[in-house]
């Protein structure tokens, strides 16, 4: 854990040496706990990758309708005053 935590941090102080934003020494505390995340969104998708159905082809989603259903007003309708 060592060997990815202080290289990523100096990666850090280099950006603060380069940009001269001292703010990014702070921000880099939580870039650790965002290349966690990264890695396990990636590594859960691997096996959908390799082992999901698809037909290999894109298939556009849904179009939802033009109306709101709750109100009862279309969407190009104006709407009342008072």
């Amino acid at each position: 854990m060592i060997g990815v935590l202080v290289p990523d941090y100096l990666l850090t102080i280099l950006v603060v040496i380069v940009t001269g934003r001292a703010q990014y020494l702070v921000l880099g505390i939580g870039f650790p706990l965002v290349r966690i995340v990264d890695a396990f969104i990636c590594l859960r998708t691997i096996p959908q990758a390799f082992f999901g159905r698809s037909s290999g082809t894109w298939k556009s989603p849904e179009r939802r309708s033009n109306t709101a259903t709750n109100s009862g007003i279309a969407v190009g309708d104006a709407l009342p005053r008072g």
